[in-house]
């Protein structure tokens, strides 16, 4: 499938087809940009030349563990999230309550967020849940840390 212009990529890695398969089509229903990748060695090539917005990652692939890659990719994100970070937004004065991620922009006074431009609207908790991501830098979250998360103020 061509790559769809402004759609948001999935990386599905699993060793079993049909399950693949399945998140696939219903993500690809949904909009979203999907590819896959079977092991542990090709879900980080991958991940490098697509650049997904969100991995889907099974832990037991047949060349290496999930929690590997986990690390792998995570070890990538830090590396971004740095860069962003250190950078001072366009035009702001380094006061702004703005949290910035590629494209993906988290407005905290306002509670909106854009992607690529385009408003994105979010449940107070979702956006919640969005806030708390890239300030956890946690690989996995608990339904406990996410409800914690989803309630803080």
């Amino acid at each position: 499938m061509a790559e769809m212009s402004g759609a948001a990529r999935v990386l599905i890695v699993d060793d079993q087809p049909n399950i693949v398969d399945m998140l696939a089509t219903v993500l690809r229903f949904n909009g979203f940009d999907v590819s896959a990748a079977h092991t542990a060695a090709a879900a980080v090539s991958a991940a490098a030349a697509r650049r997904p917005d969100l991995v889907v990652l099974d832990v037991m692939l047949p060349d290496g563990d999930g929690f590997e890659v986990c690390r792998r990719l995570r070890a990538r994100v830090r590396a971004v999230l740095r860069r962003v970070r250190d950078a001072p937004a366009p035009g702001g004065d380094g006061g702004s309550s703005e949290l910035r991620y590629a494209d993906l922009v988290l407005n905290e006074d306002s509670v909106l967020v854009a992607h690529a431009g385009r408003p994105v609207e979010l449940s107070p908790t979702e956006f919640k849940l969005l806030r708390y991501c890239p300030r956890a830098s946690v690989a996995i979250c608990s339904p406990r840390a996410s409800a914690r998360a989803s309630t803080a103020p």
